[in-house]
């Protein structure tokens, strides 16, 4: 089983923290309505709703890491090593994962519907019961995280051997994107893809740079 180094999670922090404020200005609106402030009551809990809209955005991003997380604990062996929610050089990543492979920094997403989008794309599209919003290239977003965490590890002296990665959490989920050679998996597709590939560090070397990773992060 993969050993988990944890840091607090900045992300699940500022989940709990926006459902409290979103809880508290609801049982203001509640009150309000009660003693027959209906207006106000009705302004107050208009204004809880970013609130809840973003919490719920956090809550499913949170799911989907979680997910990701237990399966990489639960399906790799000891001599792995993982750093969830972490901030590297400003940069908060999802998972840095340690071990005989080398080092590899997941972005996940936990999405449902249809995904569109190309590697040169700024943006893709994720379309979901004829609703569709855009989001940040997430190949853009992970190559840009493991291009801090390659800096990071040259600073303490260690060479080049982190990879990028992104994971898609969600069900049902289709992916149309033109991702080239670089790894866009389903949340099923990780384990195999990892221990596919090439080992890069010598036994008791995963353990040394994850400290190392995990002394010089922010938590």
């Amino acid at each position: 089983m993969a050993k988990l180094l944890k840091p607090q999670t900045s992300f699940r922090r500022i989940w709990r923290r926006r459902r409290l404020i979103a809880g508290f200005i609801l049982l203001a609106a509640a009150y309000l309505w009660w003693i027959g402030f209906l207006l106000a009551a009705g302004l107050v809990a208009l204004l809880a709703l970013p609130f809840l809209k973003k919490s719920d955005m956090l809550s499913a991003g949170a799911k989907g890491e979680s997910a990701v997380s237990r399966l990489l604990r639960h399906e790799l062996g000891d001599d792995w090593y993982l750093i969830d929610d972490c901030l590297v050089k400003h940069a908060q990543i999802d998972h840095i994962l340690v071990g005989p492979k080398g080092v590899f920094v997941i972005e996940t997403k936990n999405y449902k519907g249809n995904v569109y989008g190309a590697r040169e794309d700024k943006r893709w599209t994720k379309t979901r019961h004829s609703r569709y919003k855009t989001f940040y290239n997430p190949i853009k977003q992970s190559k840009t995280h493991s291009f801090k965490v390659a800096a990071l590890l040259r600073t303490g002296g260690y060479g080049d051997f982190v990879s990028a990665l992104v994971v898609f959490a969600g069900k049902p989920l289709e992916l149309n994107v033109a991702a080239g050679d670089f790894p866009i998996l389903r949340i099923g597709q990780l384990k195999d893809y990892l221990l596919s590939q090439p080992d890069r560090l010598a036994a008791g070397k995963p353990k040394e740079v994850a400290q190392y990773l995990l002394q010089n992060i922010r938590k």
